[in-house]
Formats: structure tokens, C-alpha cells, sequence
């Protein structure tokens, strides 16, 4: 009872229930400032060697469903938080058998040990959890937001969706049954995700050695192809190994083509996040018998794109670079207010939190719809 007394007042003191759920990945909120600093130093490369890697609109958009998802984060992580102590401190085969197994202590030869192999034990979960992201539509229904941008920059590495947090729990849970102390998992699945933002980049080419163990721009570039001959390859983390060894890695040949099928309609980032929930919905309602709406929910994406025999050619999809000053504004406000949710949240009181996040979404969400019309504009300009 004293770990459940022990939850039970964080959630009671608000102040330190919103510092714990940020803290758990601390090392991303200590790391923004240098993705926007990275971000800036691509976007100078990029113009210099006249690649055409970022579009305003489409940036609005990643960074746009990075921050709602930061938000909605929050909740998942605390559950997350949650879920792995009480699993941790009511069973775990560490305990039960006695095994003393871990040390946090990383100091000592056993501490580096545990640290090394919880992390590489991790990494393999996140690599599972991935690949079947890609292969069951509903987890596919949260993870498409990170894939549906055409461009390839690091600011995509910020493009996540709001429920991926949620569904990626059960999976982690399997390092609190083996008895890894909290404070491990935390660390590790932060450095895990803080790895993949480098990663997302068409600037750095090959990597020589570091190709045969570590996923890379290279490999990640090959993940976000929307070409069949790359599709749902290199789910790796960190490490490639793990593609490798069950036969989903594939090389880098050629300039991938980025996106997904079928492509994304929409700039805005709360509707990126909707839609194919939505859509999801939509075709379980439709399906007949338990079969087909069990394959709506849990068969390959593979199973809704042949049963309902979707039409890319119906999909318009507008690329140009402008922008108009209202949407600069309320993208700028929008992530004036989301850095105040998440630098500040200790010293505000959590209605004052919770109020925040809601403007920045909606800010977030007009921004889009802003974006949206402006390219529905300039399509039927071209059709006139």
C-alpha cells in the first residue's frame, strides 16, 4: 500500500503530478532547444545547397502535432508511469525468484551491465512496437501521422501523433514483469527517441561502418518510403541489428519517394490526427460480420486499402511555399503558448496548464485550416 498512498498523493498534488509526468522523458524537453537549433542549421544547409527539404506549411504542420501530442503525452506517460510501477512493485520474476538481477547504480560494473542490456532489451521492444505499427491498422491509425509529411527534414522527427503514447504501453510493460527498474525504462526509452530525431535528415549520406549496426539517415530514409519496394522495412530505434536478424532491413539505393498511400489531404495538425481514426471508424461501421470488423481493427492496412479499394487518383494534393501572415502569427502565438505549458508547468497551477494546452490546440487547429484553404485556393487557381 505505501507505493499506491505514494501515487495517490502525487495525483492529489497537482503540482508535482504535472512534474512528474514531463520529467519522465526530461531529456527531450532538455533537447528542444537543440532540435530547433539543428532545425535551423539544416534549413541553412539545405538553401545553400539549393535542396528543396522544407516547405513553411509543411513545417507548421510537424511541429504543429509534435506539440499536441507532447500534450497528450503528458497523460500517456503518467499512465505509462503508472502502470510499469504497479506491475513492478505487485509481481516481477526479478523479485519473485530472488534473481537481484539489476542495479541502478551505474557506477558499478553490474549498474553499467544493467544499464546496457536494459537499454538494448528496450530498444528491441520499441523496434516490435514499430513494426507492428506498420502492420495493424489500429495502431497504423496513430502511427500514419508520423509518415503522411512528403518532405524529409528533422522537423518530420517531431511529427507524432497523440495517441501513439497510449497504445505503445502494453508493450513496454514486458521490462516491469522482468523486474527493470523504473528509472532505467524511463532513461532508456528517452534516449531512444532522442536518437531517432538525428535520423531524419536527406543532408548526411552514408555512414560508413556505423551502417552495419546503427540505424542512420540512410536506413531511416528507406522507412519513410512510400515506394513498395521500401515499404515497411528499417523499424529499427537505435539499432539496425534488429531488422537485420528478422529480415525487414533494406538498403538505401536510391532517393526515396516520402509520404503515404494514400497520400495525406490535409496541413492541419489536429485533423492529421483525427482523420484516419475516423476513417477507421467509418469502415468498422461498414464492415459485415465479426471477421471483417475484427480485420478493420486488428488486420494489415493492407486489408481496408484492397476491401474498400481506395482511389489515390481522387486525392489532390497541393505543393507550393506560400504562406500567408495570419498563419505565421498563429503558429507563432500557438508555440508561444506550448512553450509555456512545458517550461513553466511547475510554477502554474494545472487549471492554468490545462487551459494553455487547449489555446495552443485550437490555435494549432486554425492555423491549419488556414494552411488548408489557402492551398484549396491555389489548386482551383490551377484548374481555372
Amino acid at each position: 500500500m505505501v507505493y499506491y498512498d505514494k501515487f495517490k498523493a502525487l495525483i492529489i498534488d497537482h503540482k508535482d503530478f504535472i512534474g512528474y509526468i514531463f520529467s519522465m522523458e526530461n531529456l527531450i524537453a532538455i533537447s528542444i532547444p537543440y532540435f530547433f537549433a539543428l532545425m535551423f542549421i539544416e534549413v541553412i544547409i539545405s538553401l545553400i545547397k539549393k535542396h528543396d527539404n522544407y516547405e513553411i506549411k509543411d513545417s507548421f504542420s510537424n511541429l504543429g502535432t509534435g506539440i499536441i501530442s507532447l500534450f497528450t503525452g503528458a497523460l500517456s506517460k503518467f499512465i505509462q508511469i503508472l502502470t510499469y510501477a504497479y506491475i513492478f512493485h505487485i509481481f516481477n520474476i526479478n523479485s519473485f525468484l530472488n534473481l537481484n538481477l539489476w542495479d541502478e547504480k551505474l557506477v558499478t560494473t553490474k549498474g553499467f551491465l544493467s544499464w546496457v542490456f536494459a537499454f538494448i532489451f528496450f530498444d528491441f521492444i520499441y523496434y516490435l512496437f514499430h513494426r507492428y505499427s506498420h502492420k495493424i491498422n489500429i495502431l497504423w491509425s496513430a502511427h500514419i501521422v508520423h509518415h503522411s509529411s512528403e518532405r524529409y527534414n528533422l522537423s518530420v522527427a517531431l511529427r507524432q501523433s497523440m495517441l501513439q503514447g497510449f497504445y505503445s504501453i502494453p508493450f513496454y510493460l514486458i521490462g516491469a514483469f522482468l523486474g527493470i527498474p523504473l528509472s532505467i525504462f524511463i532513461t532508456s526509452k528517452a534516449i531512444i527517441t532522442i536518437y531517432q530525431f538525428w535520423i531524419h535528415t536527406r543532408e548526411i549520406k552514408k555512414l560508413g561502418i556505423l551502417e552495419l549496426i546503427l540505424n542512420t539517415p540512410s536506413h531511416h530514409r528507406v522507412h519513410h518510403s512510400r515506394q513498395e519496394k521500401y515499404m515497411d522495412k528499417n523499424h529499427a530505434g537505435v539499432l539496425i541489428i534488429w531488422d537485420k536478424i528478422f529480415g525487414t532491413f533494406m538498403e538505401e539505393k536510391d532517393e526515396p519517394i516520402y509520404g503515404i498511400y494514400p497520400r495525406q489531404q490535409t496541413l492541419n495538425p489536429l485533423m492529421a490526427n483525427i482523420n484516419p481514426l475516423k476513417e477507421l471508424i467509418i469502415y468498422f461501421i461498414k464492415a459485415n460480420g465479426f471477421k471483417n470488423k475484427f480485420n478493420v481493427l486488428f488486420g494489415s492496412p493492407l486489408f481496408i486499402y484492397y476491401e474498400y479499394k481506395i482511389n489515390e487518383e481522387k486525392i489532390k494534393i497541393t505543393h507550393n511555399k506560400i504562406v500567408n501572415a495570419n498563419s505565421i502569427l498563429t503558429f507563432i502565438i500557438a508555440l508561444f503558448f506550448a512553450l509555456i505549458a512545458i517550461f513553466m508547468q511547475k510554477k502554474l497551477n494545472l487549471t492554468y496548464i490545462i487551459i494553455i494546452m487547449f489555446i495552443s490546440t485550437i490555435l494549432l487547429h486554425i492555423n491549419g485550416k488556414l494552411n488548408d484553404k489557402l492551398n484549396d485556393k491555389i489548386e482551383r487557381f490551377h484548374h481555372e
